[in-house]
């Protein structure tokens, strides 16, 4: 078994060596899997997916605290949808995150974020300490109160994807 210094070290040489034979025009992602005693990374090109609305799904048991390569229950949940592009999560009468973002509801003067995610990620959290957004508890009924929604993530910028709350399908 490798010291952590090691790991680190091996780690870094990877994404070096993957970041050099990249195309400058592209975006990647990278994904870093591991547990105790392995690790692997993939370098993949990025897409933006386009979500121009989303359906609520209701499940008051979904957990998804830390980010896994195992995303059943989210693609269970993803599956309830019709014909939206995404999902809204709800949890217990409270909107969480969509199925690979969090959200921001915008009500015209400051945008808001659920005070509950599934995943409290990075990009959200940068967002609260820079004060460009706000944590709140919204429940379904107080989606209408809002103008539009931004799904965003470590990939996708705030406002980068955003639609009317009208596109929310309840």
């Amino acid at each position: 078994m490798f010291s952590t210094s090691a790991k680190l070290e091996d780690i870094k040489s990877s994404i070096e060596k993957a970041a050099l034979s990249a195309r400058n025009d592209t975006v990647y992602k990278l994904r870093l899997l591991y547990n105790r005693n392995d690790w692997h990374i993939e370098i993949i090109p990025y897409t933006m997916r386009q979500i121009s609305n989303c359906q609520c799904v209701y499940d008051d048991t979904v957990e998804y605290d830390f980010k896994f390569a195992d995303r059943r229950q989210l693609e269970q949940l993803s599956a309830q949808h019709d014909d939206a592009d995404d999902i809204l999560i709800i949890k217990n009468g409270c909107v969480t995150d969509s199925s690979y973002a969090n959200v921001a509801f915008y009500d015209g003067r400051e945008w808001a974020t659920p005070a509950t995610p599934l995943l409290e990620g990075t990009r959200r959290a940068e967002l609260l300490d820079n004060k460009k957004i706000v944590k709140k508890d919204i429940t379904v009924r107080e989606i209408v109160e809002y103008q539009k929604v931004s799904l965003f993530n470590a990939m996708i910028n705030l406002e980068e994807i955003t639609f009317s709350t009208q596109n929310i399908i309840l």
